[in-house]
Order: structure tokens, then sequence, then C-alpha cells
């Protein structure tokens, strides 16, 4: 009886050892995560988005009742610029076009995007013109 019960304490020390072992390599190949921070509305000011942050671009609005500037009209060559959003000094249309004009033809000065769009820490981003604004989540990178 004494043997076997050393046997089974010993079984036990070795379980638990490996389930400490395996659990901390399963630790370190972990990877990161991201945690909610906050909600932002971003006009058409230029901001950057922080160190250790990532931001997720849901929405876009536009408070534009007139023209503002020739490019910030409500629509202007079929595209509406009053929902562009500028990133990293690049014009997206994260929003449909609407077609005009017995050709149907569609002007684009930019790239086209869908929301959500992500964007990580260095980028910068506003919304294109006065008047609107971006709906933005950030969230923190945990490591």
């Amino acid at each position: 009886m004494k043997i076997q019960n050393r046997w089974s304490f010993a079984t036990k020390v070795f379980a638990v050892l490996l389930l400490v072992v395996l659990g901390f390599f399963e630790h370190s190949n972990a990877q990161s995560g991201l945690a909610f921070s906050q909600v932002l509305l971003v006009d058409n000011q230029v901001q950057t988005v922080p160190a250790g942050k990532v931001w997720k671009m849901e929405s876009i609005w536009s408070f534009t009742s007139g023209v503002v500037n020739s490019n910030c009209s409500s629509v202007t060559n079929a595209i509406d610029y009053g929902r562009a959003i500028e990133v990293n000094s690049v014009v997206l249309f994260p929003v449909s076009a609407t077609q005009t004009g017995s050709s149907g033809n569609i002007f684009f000065s930019g790239e086209v995007a869908s929301f959500p769009y992500w964007v990580p820490a260095g980028t910068t981003v506003r919304s294109y013109c006065p008047g609107s604004q971006i709906s933005i989540l950030e969230f923190s990178i945990v490591p």
C-alpha cells in the first residue's frame, strides 16, 4: 500500500507540473487582444491614432447644408464629398455614389472603402469636409 500511495503522489505531482509547463507555453504564444477604450467623433481637423491604440471607423454623417467650398458641396460630379474621409492624406468614399446624367458616369478622385474601416496607431484621419463627423470606436491593444 505504501508503494502505491507514493506512485499516486508522484503521478499527481507530475500531472501538476505538466499542466504548469503547458500553461506557460500556451500563455507565451498568446496573441494580443483589444479592449474597448472610448467613442470618438472626428471632424475635419486631422487626428492621429495614438500609440498602443487602433481605431474602428463605423460611420460618417454630414451636417453641411450648403456649399462650403467647391469640393464640399452636398453632391459634386455625383460624389457626396460631405461623406468622404481622409486617411493618411488619401480621400476615401465609404458610401456609394449616386449615378446622375444620361450617360450614368460616376467620377471618383479617391478610393472607395466600406465601413467598418480599421486603422492602426500613427494613422491620420479626418472628415473631408467641415460639418461632417466620423464615428470611431477606439480600442487599446492588450498584450
